[in-house]
């Protein structure tokens, strides 16, 4: 089965809503004032007025709260995964409501109630893996990706989907993305916006939440680096940086690391480490692995299959 249309985003940073405000935008017009790595067109609307049937809740405020369709739709917030619900006031940072799930719990949905959304058209659609990638798919009318409702189930099952919602469809489907561009004259009242995560960049998860760093973790010479604040003022640290010394104090445990220095003090002993701390553009890097095994009750965990660092710590944060 035909895979063409099918982009699949193993890893993201955020994703968010878009509401096409007048004056209105092409896709195009969008794409070129946004740095996100796939736009695709959003859910049902009245072609008269661009008015949105479902439920739509964007950067925590509801747009629209239509409680007489308790259709079934997808909430998240940035980090975060996409959970399937109903309620648009429930406590996340973005909501938005299709018509129709066509896929749940890893079963297809039956279709038949929804008739009017038969016969072969240009389909647009957005998917969750198992593993927690992201899957849009984008075909446009009077082309080989033109397909029933039927079809779309299938191809996003395909793709590994544990769930999908259908988008709109026909002249609405829309999609910029570097691996496929679908773009049609028709204005439509809102889109998804996806940041997808370079290949080689590396998450960082602490007690199982991920942590959004201002600067991306790097490996530098086979070891994580990270920003000096942030992940370590998660975990109770309090960090000083007197230069070119960076200094790290959490409950017993006295850091200091220099500046392009393999020596660094653990509680006024010497040690020697595999990769310094380091400034790149202007933001001061350290040794992840280091700093974690000198702080008491912390661990740590390499994920090669996400590229991911797991910290688990039992003291309090």
């Amino acid at each position: 089965m035909s895979m063409d249309n099918i982009i699949t985003i193993p890893r993201y940073d955020k994703v968010e809503m878009l509401v096409n405000n007048p004056p209105r935008k092409t896709l195009n017009q969008i794409k070129a004032a946004s740095d996100a790595t796939h736009i695709i067109n959003g859910v049902f609307f009245s072609t008269g007025t661009l008015a949105l049937f479902d439920n739509l809740k964007v950067d925590g405020k509801v747009i629209i709260d239509n409680r007489g369709r308790t259709h079934w739709g997808y909430g998240w917030s940035n980090p975060g995964t996409f959970d399937i619900f109903t309620d648009p006031t429930a406590n996340i940072d973005n909501f938005f409501l299709t018509q129709f799930p066509i896929i749940r719990s890893g079963q297809l949905v039956n279709m038949q109630q929804y008739t009017q959304f038969g016969g072969s058209r240009g389909r647009s659609a957005i998917g969750v893996r198992s593993d927690g990638a992201l899957v849009l798919y984008c075909s446009a009318d009077g082309t080989h990706g033109a397909i029933t409702m039927a079809t779309l189930q299938r191809r996003m099952v395909d793709a590994g989907c544990v769930s999908a919602l259908n988008l709109d469809g026909g002249g609405s489907s829309q999609l910029r993305s570097p691996k496929l561009n679908i773009s049609t004259t028709r204005i439509v009242p809102h889109f998804i916006l996806v940041w997808e995560t370079p290949a080689n960049a590396v998450w960082i998860f602490l007690n199982g939440e991920r942590v959004i760093l201002d600067v991306p973790a790097q490996i530098i010479n086979g070891r994580t680096m990270i920003p000096v604040r942030g992940l370590l003022e998660r975990m109770g640290a309090k960090v000083t940086w007197v230069a070119p010394d960076v200094y790290v104090r959490h409950g017993d445990a006295n850091i200091m690391l220099t500046i392009n220095s393999t020596i660094a003090s653990v509680n006024g002993n010497q040690v020697k480490l595999d990769q310094p701390a380091t400034i790149i553009n202007g933001r001061t890097l350290v040794p992840l692995r280091f700093l974690t095994e000198n702080i008491p009750g912390a661990t740590i965990r390499w994920d090669e299959a996400r590229r991911s660092v797991h910290v688990t710590t039992c003291l309090k944060q």
